[in-house]
């Protein structure tokens, strides 16, 4: 959603033109680099995996 606050989502009470911009926006790409959310999970170069080993306690 590139960014954009929440209040963008009021649009949607605007009849006829604000429902086309939010499905515009939902199906366009975010930002093609890092932001307050994180990295850009399309870009495996930048995504960060945090796996561990399983713990097995007996």
């Amino acid at each position: 959603m590139r960014n954009r606050s929440g209040w963008f989502y009021f649009l949607v009470l605007v009849p006829i033109i604000g429902p086309i911009v939010i499905l515009i926006w939902f199906f366009t790409d975010g930002n093609r680099f890092s932001n307050n959310y994180g990295s850009d999970p399309k870009n495996p170069d930048e995504v960060e995996f945090d796996f561990e080993r399983p713990q097995v306690s007996m």
